[in-house]
């Protein structure tokens, strides 16, 4: 178990610095262009839910949740927020508040390609049962 977490965090260390040495940027929190890529990303895969999102079809952009989520990634820990399940433990606006994680290079990230990603997961969840067959929390969250 001890090698096991070693091991871990060795690799998620190796991650951040291959990430570090890559050419490609992490687009900035601040750049309009990434922020209406991945609202548009979002609400665009949104659109195609079925059922219909009834009372959230469209999604904003919140500095204040950007940034917590940019905090978190810093600490390069594949792993959500620990802040999550508490009660306004994030943001003074939001209750609670859910996240996303998504990992691969910098080279095939883009905001539709993320969105994209969790939104495939719908092929798991069965809708009459309100439960998954594999993995779809980030397609619920979406």
């Amino acid at each position: 178990m001890v090698l096991r977490k070693k091991l871990s965090c060795l690799w998620t260390l190796g991650l951040c610095l291959v990430a570090s040495k890559s050419s490609a940027k992490v687009p900035s929190i601040t750049d309009q262009k990434f922020k209406d890529n991945s609202v548009e990303a979002h609400n665009e895969m949104r659109g195609k839910v079925w059922p219909p999102a009834a009372d959230m079809k469209h999604m904003t952009w919140d500095d204040g949740l950007a940034k917590i989520a940019k905090a978190w990634a810093s600490k390069c820990q594949f792993k959500h927020n620990s802040c999550l399940p508490k009660s306004y433990g994030c943001h003074p606006t939001f209750e609670y508040i859910g996240e996303n994680i998504w990992l691969g290079g910098l080279s095939l990230f883009s905001p539709t390609s993320a969105v994209v990603a969790w939104f495939n997961e719908t092929e798991f969840y069965d809708y009459n049962a309100l439960s998954c067959s594999k993995v779809c929390g980030h397609y619920t969250q979406v």
